[in-house]
Order: structure tokens, then sequence, then C-alpha cells
């Protein structure tokens, strides 16, 4: 694809977007192999090939870069659901590929759940971080709540609390998500997302 625009100029970069990217996607790398408590900026900067003045640009701390991996995570992941889910009109087609494609992820990008989980580690004492949290589950409840809301009002799925319903299927998802970061090895990982189809659909179907 061509950079040069209708009147032959070169098209601007975002250079300082690309930047501030690739920060992140070096300091999510080191955060899964390292840990965040071992990850410096000094780290980072290196590994990005960027003057530490590069990082402390754009993010005003540590903290600050984990949040921003975060925040663009949920962003991207939420976007994925939504238009892949745009599909499926059919309740049933439509949860179960809300299973499927939400353990996908688990495969598909793994080492953002190891920052996941270092992020965790902080909402005993960070406010900000425990309610970012806090919304990112709470609309995933919503958007699950959601979808069993629908299948129960076309008389598919039996008559349930939605948002209790999303909040069992929604640990479910969890919990394995979790156990695979932990050990790949432990179970057949594609065996256990398709029993968590059939447990869902089986909890619900009326």
């Amino acid at each position: 694809m061509s950079l040069l625009g209708e009147t032959g100029s070169v098209a601007r970069l975002d250079i300082s977007r690309i930047r501030k990217d690739e920060v992140m996607r070096v300091a999510t790398k080191l955060v899964a192999r390292k840990g965040w408590q071992n990850t410096t900026l000094a780290d980072i900067a290196r590994e990005a090939d960027v003057s530490l003045g590069v990082i402390t640009y754009h993010f005003s701390s540590k903290d600050e870069i984990i949040r921003g991996v975060m925040e663009k995570y949920v962003g991207e992941n939420l976007t994925y659901l939504y238009q892949s889910l745009q599909e499926y009109d059919d309740p049933v087609e439509k949860l179960t590929n809300l299973v499927r494609l939400t353990l996908r992820e688990t495969k598909r990008d793994k080492e953002i759940y190891y920052v996941h989980f270092d992020y965790w580690a902080k909402i005993s004492w960070n406010d900000e971080i425990r309610e970012m949290n806090a919304q990112f589950y709470d609309f995933a409840r919503d958007w699950t709540a959601d979808c069993v809301r629908r299948g129960i009002e076309a008389g598919v799925f039996r008559e349930v609390d939605p948002r209790e319903a999303a909040t069992l299927i929604n640990s479910l998802l969890i919990g394995i998500q979790a156990q695979h970061a932990f050990d790949e090895e432990a179970f057949d990982f594609e065996g256990v997302a398709e029993m968590a189809e059939k447990a869902v659909l089986g909890f619900l179907l009326a």
C-alpha cells in the first residue's frame, strides 16, 4: 500500500503512537517472562530500543504502562468479541460462540494473561486498578446477561436471573483460562472448552 496521498505528499505516520504501542508490547512480553516487580523501565527501554526519555514522555510511571496495556487489551478484546458475535441472531449460537471465542483468546494471546494476573495482585491496595477491574467484569456480566436474557425472551432458555447466570458462566471461563495459563499440560484445553459449552447450554436450555 502506498504512503503517497492524492497530492503526492507522504502520509504522516503517527510515530508517537507507534512508539507507545511498542513500549506496551515489550512491557507485556517482559512482564509475562519476569513479572512486574522484576521488570524495570530500563529493561523495557533496552528491549524496545528506545531511550528512557521516550518512555517517561508517554508514561508517568511503570504502573501507567501496565494500565495502558490492560486498557488496550480490554478494548481490543471486547471489540473482537462484539464484531465476531454480530453475525449470530440465535441465542444458543450467540452464547455458544461467546464461550468459544472467550476461551480461544487464552490460546491466541497467552502473554496477556500473565500480565492480567500481575494486575489482579494490585487490587488489594490500588483503588484505581480495582475500579478498572470491577468495571471490566461488570461490563462482561452485562454482555453475557444480555445473551441469556434474549434466550429467555425467545423461550429457548429457562427462567433464571440473567446476571446471576452470567456471573456463573464468566466464573467458569475465567477458571479455565487461569488453570490453562498456570499449566498448559494439565488438561486437554480443547476438550474442556467443548465441555464448557455443553455445561453452559445444559444449565440454560429450557
